[in-house]
């Protein structure tokens, strides 16, 4: 089975997928339950470690490249929600050449650090967003102890219709 490759548009700050090769196995099931997930607004995959979750998730990106995404495999640095932020904002910058969100950044961003403010903020980020988009975070586990797991349930409360996580 030759698998397409994701066209430039698909592109994102993370390393691009690669594709499937000889040796990895396609889990079919697995990634059309995957292709479900523009029905709600958030899907979580949930399984132990070296169950194969980042996998799948190349895989999906990978064989889907009609459907815009975003993929960003979390590190520590992440758990900064400036940083995070910036790193969203980077990756959907990548996806559309028109997007810009210049006018939403304010130029203290790196002295704001209530999350209440940066989730104002963050919505902002999605209205420049057009069409469908699905938002990866791979790797969630490093953001334990830090503010950014409440700044994104507090954007899964608001998600535009389009926006999937």
């Amino acid at each position: 089975m030759k698998t397409p490759l994701p066209s430039p548009a698909a592109r994102t700050n993370a390393a691009l997928p690669d594709p499937p090769g000889p040796c990895t196995i396609i889990r079919s099931g697995l990634l059309a339950r995957l292709d479900q997930s523009n029905q709600f607004p958030i899907t979580l995959i949930l399984a132990p470690a070296g169950s194969g979750k980042s996998t799948l998730l190349r895989q999906w990106q990978t064989m889907r490249p009609s459907r815009k995404s975003v993929r960003l495999s979390l590190q520590v640095q992440d758990r900064d929600p400036v940083h995070f932020l910036r790193r969203l904002i980077n990756g959907i910058r990548q996806l559309s050449d028109d997007f810009d969100i210049s006018s939403c950044l304010p130029f203290d961003l790196e002295s704001t650090q209530a999350t209440e403010p940066l989730l104002q903020l963050s919505h902002r980020i999605f209205d420049g967003v057009r069409g469908e988009l699905f938002i990866l975070l791979d790797d969630f586990q490093v953001l334990d102890q830090s503010p950014v797991p409440q700044l994104i349930a507090g954007l899964v409360e608001q998600l535009p219709t389009p926006i999937h996580l």
